[in-house]
């Protein structure tokens, strides 16, 4: 396997504009149908929109899947490449070749 042929391989591990669209549309709608509901039945009295730890939450709710997404395509992407090297030398040990000899 080639390190071009490699790396098509777990592009799809990675988020693209799909991810980040899907990611936007579910927060949207998570907010268009918990809002009524935090508003009906508040946990605790505050103001909805504008209240404290809003940007804290928006930055949760849209960075944490990207992320997750992002760190765990680079931890599969890593234990494919081991896997891969791995694979390549027992097959070499096995022909008989060495390092030195390639």
């Amino acid at each position: 396997m080639t390190p071009g042929e490699f790396l098509a391989s777990i592009a799809p591990l990675f988020p693209g504009k799909d991810s980040v669209t899907q990611v936007v549309a579910l927060a949207g709608a998570a907010a268009l149908l918990l809002t009524p509901a935090e508003y009906l039945a508040p946990a605790c009295r505050q103001p909805l929109v504008w209240r404290k730890g809003l940007l804290l939450d928006a930055m949760y709710w849209f960075v944490t899947p990207i992320l997750t997404r992002c760190v765990t395509g680079i931890i599969l992407a890593l234990l494919l490449l081991r896997l891969n090297l791995q694979r390549r030398l027992r097959s070499e040990h096995h022909r008989g070749v060495t390092v030195r000899e390639r």
